[in-house]
């Protein structure tokens, strides 16, 4: 399962970019004087910052999961019908948060099993 983290810069704290990837992965989402931190980071938000980390991590989630819809993928019709909830649950998340001023705020869908 993919948690999300966000990469600062580590002399200046500013927030450069938000991934999505597993614990394993998450040193490669760094260059050098870059950090990444898990959780909350606390940033100046806004409404237009909130839905611009929205649409960075739903993208990077679904980058992800895209594997799960091509025709010779290893799951079922059940398993790829349940995939196929879940992302459009996450391309739906802009349009469902558009008015939404924290992150944390937002509910992100439950990545099936």
């Amino acid at each position: 399962m993919t948690k999300q983290y966000t990469v600062i810069n580590a002399s200046t704290n500013a927030v450069l970019r938000h991934v999505a990837c597993l614990e394993s992965d998450k040193e490669d989402n760094c260059a050098v004087g870059e950090t990444i931190v898990e959780g909350t980071l606390e940033v100046e938000e806004s409404t237009d910052n909130v839905l611009r980390v929205i649409r960075e991590v739903r993208d990077s989630l679904l980058a992800s999961c895209d594997w799960t819809q091509v025709a010779d993928s290893p799951l079922t019709e059940s398993q790829r019908a349940e995939w196929a909830t879940y992302r459009t649950a996450l391309r739906d998340l802009p349009s469902s948060n558009s008015s939404t001023a924290s992150i944390e705020d937002v509910t992100w869908p439950t990545e099936p099993s």
